[in-house]
């Protein structure tokens, strides 16, 4: 919205590809794991392969006002590898643990979901505002900032000289977002490589 001027219908359905394969994702991991035919562990390789390569393409994206029409691709192998890891991850709980400990199980990881995501929010959240507020510091006045931060549709009453300065500091804010979510995808490689086991466990 705040780069490219779109209204918040129009971001949300250039955002679909994203959302509709995390679902699609999550259907398809029953199928994949069912009866021993796929190991978990090399689902959620293979999930974590697909959103490094997501969000590092999206990363290499230059942000502009023309989005091009790649991102959409982009978008579905992020979203697929999150969906296919947010139900391996649930299925595979009731094959670790005794039957008397599995609600506490299934409660921890959803607990532990939560948190991750609200941590990430708040880590996205923060970085893009210290980012736009280091970079609009020596362009605008201190209360324009602060209008802005606060509601970001007020950026269409400013001079189209100063629009394109705050486009450009949020673009980079978005960028150093997801320079975050491509770090913790990467970190998600060292979270396998110690829950990997020989043979592989099988859910049948």
């Amino acid at each position: 919205m705040s780069i490219n001027g779109r209204s918040g219908l129009n971001s949300g359905i250039c955002i679909l590809p994203f959302t509709l394969t995390i679902a699609f994702g999550s259907g398809l991991t029953g199928g994949l794991t069912a009866r021993g035919r796929i190991p978990p562990i090399v689902v959620l390789l293979v999930a974590t392969t697909l959103q490094v390569l997501g969000i590092g393409l999206l990363y290499s994206v230059p942000v502009n006002a023309h989005l091009p029409a790649r991102i959409y691709g982009y978008q579905i192998l992020a979203g697929l590898g999150t969906g296919l890891s947010l139900t391996t991850l649930l299925n595979i709980v009731p094959f670790l643990v005794e039957g008397s400990a599995l609600a506490v199980a299934l409660g921890g990881v959803t607990q532990l979901r939560i948190l991750g995501g609200a941590v990430g929010v708040s880590i996205a959240t923060n970085l893009l505002n210290n980012t736009a507020r280091t970079i609009l510091a020596t362009q605008l006045p201190l209360d324009s900032i602060t209008r802005i931060l606060h509601d970001l549709s007020s950026v269409t009453t400013l001079p189209s000289a100063d629009q394109a300065i705050v486009r450009a500091a949020f673009a980079e804010g978005y960028h150093k977002q997801l320079a975050m979510m491509l770090g913790f995808c990467a970190a998600e490689i060292i979270a396998l490589v110690l829950m990997w086991e020989w043979p592989m466990r099988r859910l049948a």
